[in-house]
């Protein structure tokens, strides 16, 4: 598939498909990622806006978008607000969910959907990590 430039237009047609087929879907996702990225929504804008995502994996491993929403990816309320949404469309608990260590989206996840197992996602663990070491030792530390 093409690429496809992120504008509004684009953003709000995609996420209404999604809005339909979501909770068509007979199974319910198993594990899910929670995320959320900054990207300029407005043309002839450079300041970036928070879109908050939750992907769901199925038991087959097929990725389905469960929902966004712009917010701010710190905020425990934008979250909360996102996850009493999707439960709201009929989400159930997951068996698991991953997540950076932002704490205002892991109390969200945690109090949302008390029943979900919740994993710190590697790849934001490993970025913190790395961060913290000095840039001699990243080389040699990307190699274990």
């Amino acid at each position: 598939m093409p690429h496809q430039k992120s504008t509004p237009n684009f953003i709000a047609a995609s996420y209404k498909k999604v809005l339909q087929i979501i909770f068509i879907i007979e199974q319910s996702p198993l594990y899910w990622k929670n995320n959320a990225v900054y990207e300029a929504m407005r043309r002839y804008k450079t300041t970036k806006e928070g879109i908050l995502v939750a992907w769901g994996i199925l038991e087959e491993g097929r990725k389905i978008l469960l929902g966004m929403k712009l917010g701010n990816k710190e905020s425990y309320q934008d979250w909360l607000d996102f996850f009493r949404d999707l439960k709201r469309r009929g989400l159930p608990d997951p068996v698991l969910g991953t997540s950076n260590g932002a704490p205002g989206l892991i109390r969200a996840l945690e109090e949302c959907f008390p029943k979900t197992l919740r994993q710190r996602c590697l790849v934001h663990k490993k970025m913190n990590i790395l961060g913290k070491v000095p840039s001699e030792a990243i080389l040699r530390l990307k190699l274990i």
